[in-house]
């Protein structure tokens, strides 16, 4: 069974941390960045979520900024994992 913090991919041998995933995706996120609301999302994701709604996926709270910044610490860790613990 796995954690409530962790979920597995298929191209992985080991649990993801639950901050490696897209909240909107749940998926493991290739290009992270932070929005307004202090989450981190799939850049992708959370563009399209934008284009149909001016609110925090994670609050609901409506946000006056849409801007987004990259998340390049926590782009770095995932790539890490990915890494280390990828069958090959």
């Amino acid at each position: 069974m796995v954690s409530p913090a962790t979920a597995v991919d298929d191209h992985l041998n080991e649990p993801i941390p639950f901050e490696f995933l897209c909240p909107i995706t749940n998926k493991i996120m290739k290009d992270p960045v932070t929005a307004a609301d202090g989450y981190n999302y799939e850049r992708r994701a959370i563009r399209r979520w934008f284009r149909k709604k001016r609110s925090s996926p994670m609050t609901n709270e409506t946000l006056t900024n849409l801007e987004v910044r990259p998340n390049d610490d926590l782009r770095n860790r995932i790539e890490s994992y990915v890494r280390e613990h990828s069958e090959v």
